[in-house]
């Protein structure tokens, strides 16, 4: 009985067999593939929560008008520029420097000592613009003070390039035109007599 059942059976068997480890390996397979098609939540870029919680404001270059430079008077080799800047953005901004290839210049303003004579003195720490203010640089006033000109070399050149140094927002460079007001400076005071503290 037994001999004749055993050939009936192995082919049941091993056909049983056969599903069996081809489902075995099926699955296998399946949980295989799911850690390279399936990226985990902690490894995503943040990206865009760093987009969400951004601050969109920039800063906004100022607006300069008129500019222009005196041209020294005869054998004078000192001068000064001037000219309006207006901070039309949201953000502070501060001109910290000022420098030329035609010069060495200085951000100066002109103020009265204790005894009321007008010097003039470099200021270091630069000028503050608020958003909405305006920096009038003008004759008595603030001023870019330019050492080392030629005055011959002004005229034929007819313009002072300056850069402008905002701590902000970078150089921003103006053409500043030459003009001769006369060869008097700082309110109707002449330039080489005034006294630079």
């Amino acid at each position: 009985m037994r001999t004749t059942l055993l050939p009936t059976l192995l082919p049941t068997l091993l056909a049983a067999l056969v599903l069996v480890f081809g489902v075995s390996c099926g699955s296998a397979g399946d949980v295989a593939e799911t850690p390279s098609s399936t990226v985990p939540d902690d490894t995503l870029p943040d990206q865009t929560v760093v987009a969400d919680t951004a601050d969109t404001t920039s800063v906004v270059l100022p607006e300069v008008d008129d500019p222009w430079a005196r041209l020294p008077a005869m054998g004078q080799t000192v001068s000064a520029a001037y000219m309006t800047l207006a901070n039309v953005g949201d953000l502070p901004l501060t001109l910290v420097g000022v420098t030329s290839e035609q010069a060495m210049a200085e951000l100066h303003e002109t103020l009265a000592d204790d005894d009321g004579v007008m010097q003039m003195r470099e200021r270091t720490e630069g000028f503050a613009i608020e958003p909405g203010d305006v920096l009038v640089m003008e004759p008595g006033g603030v001023h870019v003070m330019l050492f080392g000109v030629s005055r011959d070399e002004l005229l034929m050149a007819g313009e002072v390039k300056l850069d402008l140094d905002f701590a902000e927002a970078g150089v921003v460079s103006v053409v500043a035109e030459v003009r001769d007001p006369g060869g008097m400076d700082h309110g109707g005071m002449d330039h080489g007599g005034m006294d630079h503290g």
